[in-house]
């Protein structure tokens, strides 16, 4: 039986987080399918085009935004390659668009881990002009990812928080 390489992916990352026995047992399977890291801290990439933009949002805005947020739960990394976070802002006109995605390697072959995002939230809307009204939704999806990366991973965050890592 030959299998997709969807189906590949799918079935090579549910193997590589079920042998994890410290998964937060509240959460469901999927949960933990998503989020669950054993809380490993997060590096970041943003993705903006700040020359085309009519709100002067530039990528160091983005980078500040998230990891500051990043910072204060103890979840920054700047030296891992996995997991990390994409985060991307796209601007058109009075519209925009917010993408953060949990970015975990997918399959490794002679090339090297290939990613693919377990976990995202996405955001459309409009600005009127005000570049903070773009952040500021920024900074709830990762409130939103924080609250929900913690909930999962309580047991290994509590675990390294006491010296277990």
């Amino acid at each position: 039986m030959k299998l997709s390489p969807r189906l590949f992916v799918a079935v090579a990352l549910l193997a590589s987080f079920a042998g994890s026995a410290s998964a937060q047992e509240s959460a469901d399977p999927l949960d933990r399918f998503q989020l669950f890291t054993e809380c490993q801290p997060v590096s970041l990439v943003a993705d903006i085009d700040d020359d085309d933009n009519d709100l002067g949002l530039a990528k160091d805005d983005l980078l500040r935004t998230v990891r500051s947020r990043l910072r204060s739960a103890r979840l920054y990394t700047e030296d891992r390659d996995f997991p990390y976070l994409l985060v991307a802002v796209q601007v058109v006109g009075s519209a925009y668009s917010t993408k953060v995605k949990l970015m975990v390697p997918a399959w490794r072959n002679g090339l090297g881990w290939f990613p693919t995002y377990t976990w995202f939230s996405d955001y459309l809307g409009t600005h009127s002009g005000d570049s903070n009204h773009v952040l500021g939704t920024l900074a709830k999806s990762m409130d939103h990812f924080i609250d929900e990366y913690l909930r999962v991973n309580a047991e290994a965050c509590d675990n390294r928080n006491d010296g277990g890592w």
